[in-house]
């Protein structure tokens, strides 16, 4: 985990919310964080599959850039 996180601003949501894959852009090192958020039991299923490659998917799809906020 990164000591960055503790300071305020640094990292900013990014991605679909109300997903079971939680993400943030951190700018200072261009680093995505993954985080999982299950819906009810927390389990490896097809929705939280589902989440994890449509994110993926959207750097490629973008040209590489992440849109953080508009």
């Amino acid at each position: 985990m990164s000591n960055m996180n503790d300071a305020a601003g640094l990292r900013a949501p990014y991605g679909r919310s109300r997903s079971q894959y939680q993400t943030e852009y951190e700018p200072a090192t261009g680093t995505i964080w993954g985080y999982i958020n299950p819906k009810g039991t927390a389990c490896f299923c097809l929705g939280l599959l589902k989440d994890i490659g449509e994110h993926d998917r959207a750097p490629q799809e973008n040209g590489g850039r992440v849109e953080v906020e508009g």
